[in-house]
């Protein structure tokens, strides 16, 4: 069993690979909501990458033993602008890599990602809280669910760097 911590040191260890390789990233899901305020619970890691056939190698290099990772699956998710996983192998947390330029959301997101210590020379990227929390309305209706709707928070003051 793993525990948040767990999760957020996977997190780091990942994001360290990518900017140490050059790719930008930010993270959303569980993660984002928690650090946002809106706790949730998780069973992995999900970022936006903008990751390209020319990093792969990079990439499992920098990740080195500590993961599973399929080379095949991150080109494959490269050329479908889909999704490719790694698995850490002490936690069994799994890394879900969404790859950028599938929809005008994931350059948005990378665009105004932000940055948030976890804990001295240790920062991760995250989605803003306003692409991370929704909230529903049941006077409201949408296509998607009926009898509810879907609003974006927006936060309009200054987000504090977690510590």
């Amino acid at each position: 069993m793993t525990g948040r911590d767990d999760h957020i040191t996977v997190a780091i260890r990942v994001g360290h690979a990518l900017d140490g390789i050059g790719v930008l990233h930010t993270i959303g899901g569980s993660i984002a909501a928690s650090v946002a305020g809106e706790p949730r619970s998780t069973i992995d890691v999900d970022f936006v990458v903008a990751l390209t056939h020319s990093h792969v190698s990079a990439l499992i290099h920098a990740l080195g033993d500590a993961f599973y990772v399929a080379e095949d699956s991150l080109h494959r998710a490269i050329d479908t602008l889909g999704a490719a996983n790694l698995i850490h192998h002490a936690t069994n947390i799994k890394v879900d890599l969404f790859i950028a330029g599938g929809t005008p959301l994931d350059e948005q997101q990378l665009a105004r990602r932000q940055r948030v210590e976890i804990r001295p020379d240790q920062v991760i990227y995250i989605h803003p809280p306003e692409d991370t929390r929704d909230i529903l309305s049941p006077t409201q209706v949408s296509p998607a669910r009926p009898g509810f709707s879907a609003t974006t928070l927006r936060f309009d003051v200054e987000w504090p760097v977690a510590r």
